[in-house]
């Protein structure tokens, strides 16, 4: 049971690793999109939404074989139980470390965007009161 807990828990890191990548994308738009509105680009600022757009489509993709991964990890874990501390006993340190590492990443990966988004958000709001 354990090489296949292992197997799963770095298939599921693998996973995660390039949904992070493309989240770091996705951070690298919301700090071009915040130039674009201050600079009052609008144009730009549509095409690399539309850019946005296309790679949150692709992380969506990434989450269909997270869940079967998932959901597969909980079978093969005693009690159906997706916890840390039983994926700690029953897999080799270094994956799962790993496997912390890239959650990490993703929550604060994910946290920034969000305060970028918005502080975008804000900055397109100041900038249409300043217009009326």
């Amino acid at each position: 049971m354990a090489a296949t807990v292992t197997e799963l828990l770095e298939q599921l890191s693998a996973n995660y690793q390039q949904q992070y990548m493309l989240y770091q994308k996705v951070h690298q738009i919301a700090q071009e999109e915040g130039s674009l509105i201050e600079t009052r680009e609008m144009l730009q600022l549509v095409e690399l939404l539309h850019c946005a757009e296309e790679i949150m489509r692709r992380i969506q993709q990434l989450e269909e074989p997270q869940k079967k991964n998932r959901q597969l990890l909980r079978e093969a874990l005693p009690g159906n139980n997706l916890s840390l501390d039983l994926l700690a006993c029953l897999t080799e340190t270094r994956v799962f470390l790993r496997y912390k590492k890239v959650l990490a990443q993703l929550a604060e990966i994910l946290a920034e965007i969000e305060q970028l988004k918005n502080k975008n958000i804000v900055r397109l709001a100041q900038m249409r009161l300043a217009k009326n």
